[in-house]
Formats: structure tokens, C-alpha cells, sequence
């Protein structure tokens, strides 16, 4: 689970029918959920709501062959960076937004950044917060998050 926020109501973010957890976009590798937008720091939620952004990922390469000649590399290969480009559909904005990310059962994953849209020109402190698992039972639950990290935009 992901926890994109500022210090401000600047992120822009969509609104949505449906449930919270339910499918909101994917491609081959990833499925995004419906998530909350989230009052800073974990407080009042109001969903569902989409997050409106830009997820950059690689994937794990695992390959059956062994190499021609001896290897000295212990770490697995991985590809080069994609960009899973969320649907455009920015029509609020509030602090932050809380949403799940599910990879396919067959590839390993890792997310290695992401790109958001903000209102204004100001420069912005946003904080992104992950978990284990899904955000829904924990929207007000710091402890359970890991740290931080932080960027100014």
C-alpha cells in the first residue's frame, strides 16, 4: 500500500464510483485499487478516490540458462525502468491519497518511483508512506506505515 501526501490540499487526485479496493487501472504487471484521499497526517479519509500519477517500475529477469562464460554477479538482472501511466482523471485535490498496489503472482515487482500532478507552483514537501498489504483498516494508523520518504517538488 501507498501513502502520497502533502502538507497541503494541493494534490490533485480523481473521484470514483464504486467501492474502495476495487480494480482501478492495471496493465500486465500491476493492478491499482480505488483508494482515499487522506486528511495529513492520517487522519479523516473520504473515498473512494483515485490516485493520479505515474508509477516507475522493474522487473525482475529470471532466466533458465545459465551464462556462456562463468558469472561473478550474486543479484538477479533487471530490466530496464517502466512507466505505468495512471488514467488522467484529476478532479479534486486534498492532502493525500491512499491506494494498493497489486503485482501479477509471476513477476517480481519492485516500484521505484512515482510522479504526481499538483495544483499551483509553489514548491511542495510530498511524503510517501508504504505497507505491507492493503491500506484499508489502517488509513489512521501510523505505527503500522514504514518512514517517510520525503522530496521537495
Amino acid at each position: 500500500a501507498f501513502y502520497v501526501t502533502l502538507r497541503s490540499t494541493n494534490l490533485i487526485y480523481g473521484s470514483s464510483s464504486g467501492s474502495i479496493g476495487s480494480l482501478y487501472a492495471q496493465n500486465d504487471s500491476i493492478q491499482v485499487t480505488k483508494g482515499v484521499a487522506v486528511t495529513y497526517p492520517f487522519g479523516e479519509t473520504f473515498g473512494p478516490r483515485l490516485f493520479n500519477g505515474v508509477l516507475r517500475y522493474t522487473k525482475m529477469k529470471i532466466t533458465d540458462a545459465p551464462s556462456v562464460a562463468p558469472s561473478t554477479s550474486f543479484a538477479p538482472t533487471t530490466s530496464s525502468y517502466q512507466d505505468f501511466h495512471l488514467p488522467n482523471k484529476g478532479d479534486l485535490i486534498y492532502y493525500g491519497n491512499m491506494f494498493d498496489v497489486v503485482t501479477s503472482s509471476e513477476k517480481d515487482i519492485t516500484i521505484r518511483g512515482l510522479a504526481l500532478h499538483v495544483f499551483g507552483t509553489e514548491e511542495e514537501v510530498v511524503e510517501v508512506f508504504t505497507k505491507e498489504g492493503s491500506h484499508q483498516g489502517y488509513e489512521e494508523t501510523r505505527h503500522i506505515w514504514s518512514e517517510p520518504i520525503q522530496a521537495s517538488i
